[in-house]
């Protein structure tokens, strides 16, 4: 059993902190004991900024899977406002996973609530995004549908999913005409 699931399994039973077993005689701190088998406790916050130090190599290297693989476990383990931002960011860019600005906007959005500015804007940005894949041949409908789908992703803790549509398409549809140029 590997140190992630040796973590779950104590997360699932209630116990705060993860055991290493280390064979390695030479961090027994009592090298008097003939038992070279050591055990010491790794805190759930040492565990969760090891996971994040593991993601962060990971995406150093290029191994983009890897990365998106290690935030979902960290997230799953709780809420940390860095690896959503990366998270959304992997999911936006299309790297180490199929790119998805609904998924991106939503791990976004989620880093936003946790005090990330940044992450609002880059929010929008994947709205933006989103809406703009084959704009020109979307009905007006379908337009809607579509963003009553992203808003109801994106936004669970919204209260009135068809105004939130309304106040998207509203951003949107300012920036996307500021945009562009008008000549008579």
């Amino acid at each position: 059993m590997g140190l992630f699931d040796r973590f779950l399994s104590m997360k699932n039973t209630g116990k705060s902190s993860a055991v290493v077993e280390n064979k390695d005689a030479s961090l027994n701190p009592d090298n008097s004991q003939d038992d070279s088998n050591t055990t010491q406790r790794m805190s759930s916050k040492d565990f969760i900024e090891m996971m994040m130090d593991m993601a962060e190599i990971a995406l150093e290297k290029g191994d983009y899977e890897h990365a998106v693989e290690t935030y979902k476990h960290l997230l799953e383990l709780e809420p940390n406002s860095r690896a959503q931002y990366n998270l959304g960011s992997l999911c936006a860019q299309g790297k180490g996973t199929v790119q998805d600005f609904k998924e991106g906007a939503y791990w976004f959005h989620q880093a936003e609530m946790a005090g990330d500015e940044k992450a609002g804007k880059l929010c929008m940005k994947c709205a933006t995004d989103f809406v703009h894949r084959n704009f020109d041949m979307k009905t007006p409908e379908q337009l809607y549908s579509e963003m009553l789908g992203f808003v109801k992703f994106v936004f669970p803790e919204t209260t009135d999913y068809n105004l939130e549509t309304c106040r998207k398409l509203y951003v949107f549809g300012g920036n996307h005409l500021n945009k562009k140029e008008f000549f008579v």
